[in-house]
């Protein structure tokens, strides 16, 4: 209200009661002229008029009526009454400037040849720019906050950094009231114990304050501390509550609530196990690697979730996808879509990236559907560099939470939310070729895919790839099954040797001669050159799309 007041245009306003209250919050401002207003109010409005529906048609006013009215806006919480004067209503009765004192709510004489439409659009506005001042504001306390907890190194109940932050004390407890961090001393302010008694009695009888919060499900509760006051937010997850976080200080404004209820929400409380707890900037890691997993991207949203995680889009990143799904080596249980052991691996994940990684070096780490998602940010090290990073998480993953299927793909390195996306497109289509094609790496870059591509593409019609296999292999194909085998078996092991008897020998543990009758045989009955290298190439192809085929089940032999 006192902000309003010293606008220009509000020059000559008069406060004539409820002088002392003029530091209310205003959120919305309302010309009032019907009798039943009140029910329209959404609080803190800076409701003004000219009473004109007060004035009897003889011209007196009616004075109960307009006090009803007044006690009706103190009610719905309204902010102010400013009235008008000289049109309707001469002067503002002493008994409504009575009732302003008393309840503390600001009654106000409008000055002279004010606008009424003028009055609505400069609250209007400055409630629209205290607004945007303040989300900017929170949105960069929030980022930097982000920043802080989830860089390389992450944040652990350093209650002074987060105190720093708020510019209040700040004292994170457990469920059981066991202070964890805390950034007041027993010899400044109120003690420790003190501390811990004030967020007992706050939590059992304090005013919950759900309007700051800023999720539904918070907890925030406001009491007194040696004659200041006390903020109390609840830290839960994943249904469990972990402990509170609380700030303090002489009197603590709506906007310093809002802005620790926001940090509260990324503050993350260690238990028993050193374990930080994900919260809302998880979430948000969550939601960007969704957005970058899409076909289609939206540039805005995705900008916006690299913006709130702290990835500096301006560097080169590269993304990496590690999918678990398949079966677990100790319990033979399928774990597709298994929630828990996919939180583990992106735990192990992220885990073994702080300790190979430099503190300089940023990445995130989040869950997807079927397991982990990694953004590197920088290009520090050369690429196998990074292909052994997600080697060894690979073996990781097998040797400490025992998941033997796990595979991964690396993308190319980028830049821009555009390139980020590119790279994590080829990051799951690496995957998709590793399961496809049965290559027996486990971790595999796009760059690597080379003929796979092409053999994703021949796949794309079946009828196409049956039609090619039938012209190179048929013959093979259609000889006795045994026989079929046999010499497939040894057609493909010649191939995998670039071409040797002797290495095919050894693979096959037959005698060189062996083979060599068989490779004759084979080149009989083949209408391309098996000496050629052309040839092989086009052999090579359709001994993998008859291998894809058949294991897909749509192979269908001519039966001619």
């Amino acid at each position: 209200m006192r902000q309003i007041l010293d606008r220009p245009e509000l020059a000559g306003a008069k406060v004539l009661g409820g002088g002392d209250s003029l530091d209310r919050p205003v959120s919305a401002v309302t010309v009032a002229e019907i009798p039943d207003i009140s029910r329209w109010l959404s609080g803190a409005d800076f409701v003004h008029g000219v009473g004109r529906m007060f004035v009897e048609p003889d011209g007196t006013l009616n004075e109960d009526s307009l006090l009803a009215w007044v006690v009706s806006l103190i009610d719905a919480n309204a902010a102010c009454l400013a009235l008008k004067t000289g049109r309707y209503i001469n002067t503002v009765p002493q008994s409504v400037i009575d009732l302003g004192n008393e309840a503390g709510f600001p009654i106000i004489e409008l000055p002279e040849g004010a606008i009424q439409a003028d009055i609505t659009a400069v609250v209007f506005r400055m409630i629209l720019e205290a607004s945007q001042e303040r989300e900017q504001k929170r949105t960069k306390l929030f980022t930097d906050m982000v920043r802080d907890l989830f860089g390389p190194h992450l944040l652990s109940h350093d209650a002074e950094r987060i105190a720093a932050y708020l510019h209040h004390p700040v004292v994170i407890v457990d469920h059981e009231r066991n202070v964890l961090g805390a950034s007041i001393e027993d010899d400044d302010g109120p003690s420790l114990d003190e501390a811990r008694v004030a967020i007992e009695r706050t939590l059992a009888s304090g005013e919950q304050i759900s309007s700051l919060a800023v999720s539904d499900n918070q907890y925030l509760v406001r009491g007194q501390i040696d004659g200041g006051q006390l903020v109390v937010a609840g830290v839960d997850y994943a249904g469990e509550h972990l402990g509170y976080v609380a700030m303090m200080g002489e009197e603590l404004t709506p906007d310093e609530i809002f802005f620790f209820a926001s940090l509260a929400e990324v503050v993350t409380v260690d238990m028993s196990q050193n374990v930080m707890v994900e919260n809302s900037a998880m979430s948000a890691r969550r939601e960007f690697f969704a957005e970058i997993a899409k076909p289609e991207i939206d540039l805005r949203l995705a900008s916006h979730l690299a913006s709130l995680i702290g990835l500096t889009t301006t560097e080169q990143m590269r993304a990496a996808v590690i999918a678990i799904d398949g079966t677990g080596r100790e319990s033979g249980t399928d774990v597709v879509g298994d929630r828990r052991l996919i939180k583990k691996a992106a735990s192990y994940t992220a885990q073994y990236l702080r300790g190979v990684l430099d503190p300089s070096e940023k990445f995130i780490v989040c869950e997807w559907e079927r397991g982990a998602g990694i953004v590197f940010t920088g290009e520090r090290h050369a690429p196998e560099r990074y292909r052994a990073i997600v080697q060894g998480i690979v073996r990781g993953l097998g040797s400490v939470l025992r998941i033997t299927e796990a595979r991964a793909g690396i993308g190319d390195a980028s830049v821009g939310i555009e390139g980020i996306h590119e790279s994590a497109q080829h990051a799951f289509y690496a995957v998709t070729c590793i399961e496809t094609f049965r290559i027996p790496q486990k971790v595999v870059e796009y760059k690597d895919l080379s003929s796979y591509v092409f053999l994703d593409t021949a796949l794309a019609s079946s009828a196409n790839s049956r039609t090619y296999v039938e012209f190179v292999l048929g013959p093979l194909l259609h000889q006795d099954s045994d026989y079929a085998s046999e010499l497939l078996d040894t057609l493909s092991a010649y191939l995998d040797s670039n071409a040797s008897y002797a290495g095919a020998a050894k693979s096959l543990h037959l005698h060189v001669n062996t083979v060599r009758y068989r490779i004759e045989k084979i080149s009989d009955l083949l209408r391309v050159d098996l000496a050629s290298a052309d040839g092989r190439g086009a052999i090579w192809l359709a001994m993998r799309l008859y291998r894809i085929l058949t294991t897909q089940g749509s192979w269908e032999p001519d039966s001619r």
